[in-house]
């Protein structure tokens, strides 16, 4: 009734044999399986990269908002502007926050276009009105000062004379800029 040591070390050799040749194909798949995940970059709301932060909020009009921090200078926000009667509206969509002890100066400017030659695109900030975008015409840009040890919360404006029926993709760059560099 008892197996010989040889028969029950054979047993047992041959089921780890087994095990390998069912698990080397996975390691095998594991291994070279190319790596695709990409460098993590916030898009969730309320986190803060450098020195520029999106807005936590929801609007009516406003939509899918996303800021993607390209480097240690500069940050795109972006959304999707829905259909809307006319009039004005805005809402807050960044702080820009300056930890220095020296004026920190941003380029605001946007190089998109909007489909609707009477409609406004701006930001507001310490309740300055900087328009963007005036139905075909794009200002260059507007430089917004940040003093020190403070932050400032930038909104957008959204301002048409007429009902849009038709969904607009907006993006608007904050480029902190040297002294050297404007």
């Amino acid at each position: 009734m008892n197996q010989p040591p040889i028969k029950a070390t054979l047993n047992s050799v041959t089921i780890l044999i087994i095990a390998f040749i069912a698990v080397m194909p996975f390691l095998t798949i594991i291994n070279l399986t190319p790596e695709t995940r990409q460098e993590f970059r916030p898009h969730v709301l309320g986190v803060q990269a450098q020195n520029v932060s999106l807005v936590d909020g929801q609007h009516e009009y406003i939509r899918n908002e996303k800021l993607d921090i390209k480097d240690s200078n500069l940050a795109i926000y972006s959304a999707v502007i829905t259909a809307r009667n006319s009039g004005t509206y805005s809402k807050p969509i960044v702080t820009l926050a300056n930890d220095s002890n020296t004026t920190k100066k941003y380029k605001v400017f946007t190089t998109g276009t909007l489909k609707s030659t009477t409609s406004k695109l701006g930001v507001i900030v310490n309740e300055t009105n900087y328009i963007l975008l005036s139905g075909e015409e794009n200002t260059p840009y507007h430089m917004i000062s940040v003093k020190p040890s403070s932050s400032v919360e930038v909104y957008l404006r959204i301002e048409n004379s007429f009902h849009i029926s038709y969904d607009e993709s907006i993006s608007i760059d904050f480029l902190e800029v040297s002294d050297q560099t404007q």
